[in-house]
Formats: structure tokens, C-alpha cells, sequence
């Protein structure tokens, strides 16, 4: 019934939602929100949120999972939230400094080694901020 709106890409060296990221940016495409990239392996799982990370410069990309949301910021950002929202952060380089306004647990030029040592805080107001160098890159995870 869709076999006219199926795109055949034979390459190997990429993984499918690679393929369909590359598709949306060759249309011009800038902003793309992905379903069901946690799928039932763990592997494939790291390798979707490795993808968020590469992509984040070209377009902005939400991977929504059964249980939240994760997508990328860099520089000062003031994300939309509720009170009791459990947020988890993922420096992509461990030397980045994160600062925060409205967490349970704030940040003040924190750096964040490991991934799980930005994991398990939460939100006290209807939005937080949180403020990293320009260059650098954090991903922000949102249960809903």
C-alpha cells in the first residue's frame, strides 16, 4: 500500500535512522522528532542517543522514548518543565561546566565526569535554566 513512499538507501555503513536523519537534511528539513529509537536493545538504544548528540548542530532533534523526552543544548537555555519533573543531564564532554536555576540539586559551574553524575535531579518551578560555554554540548532528558 506504501510501496511508493518507501526510499531504498543500500548503504551499510550507516544504521536506518542515520539514513532517514541524512534524508530529512538533504530536503532541508530542520527540525526532526524520533519515535521508538530506544526500541528493545540496549545498543541500539546508545547508538540512537549518540545520534542526537552528532545531529544537534544541524537540526534540531527530539528522541521521545516510552518514558520522556531527551534533546541537546548548548549556551544558556531556558527549558519549559512543572514542578516535580525529574530531569537527568549528559555532558558530551565531561569538562563542561553546568550551571542551573530551579533544580532540586543545582549546578554552579559543575562539571559532570561520568554520565550518570548529572542524572536524577528535578524541577522546582515551571521552567529552569541552564547555562554551558557556547561550544559545548549537554543533553537534557525530561521524564514526562
Amino acid at each position: 500500500q506504501l510501496a511508493d513512499k518507501l526510499i531504498h538507501i543500500p548503504d551499510q555503513d550507516t544504521n536506518d535512522l542515520t539514513k532517514a536523519v541524512n534524508y530529512c537534511l538533504s530536503r532541508q528539513i530542520s527540525s526532526v522528532i524520533i519515535l521508538g529509537a530506544t526500541g528493545q536493545r540496549e545498543d541500539h538504544t546508545l547508538g540512537n542517543i549518540g545520534l542526537v548528540a552528532e545531529y544537534a548542530e544541524k537540526l534540531d532533534v527530539v528522541l521521545v522514548t516510552d518514558y520522556g523526552y531527551m534533546y541537546s543544548i548548548t549556551g544558556k537555555s531556558v527549558v519549559a518543565s512543572f514542578p516535580g519533573q525529574q530531569v537527568s543531564l549528559f555532558a558530551m564532554n565531561p569538562g563542561t561546566p553546568v550551571s542551573s536555576k530551579y533544580l532540586k540539586y543545582p549546578l554552579e559551574g559543575m562539571k559532570l565526569p561520568k554520565w550518570w553524575n548529572g542524572t536524577l535531579n528535578e524541577c522546582t518551578n515551571d521552567w529552569f535554566e541552564l547555562d554551558i560555554p557556547d561550544a559545548e554540548q549537554l543533553l537534557v532528558y525530561l521524564v514526562f
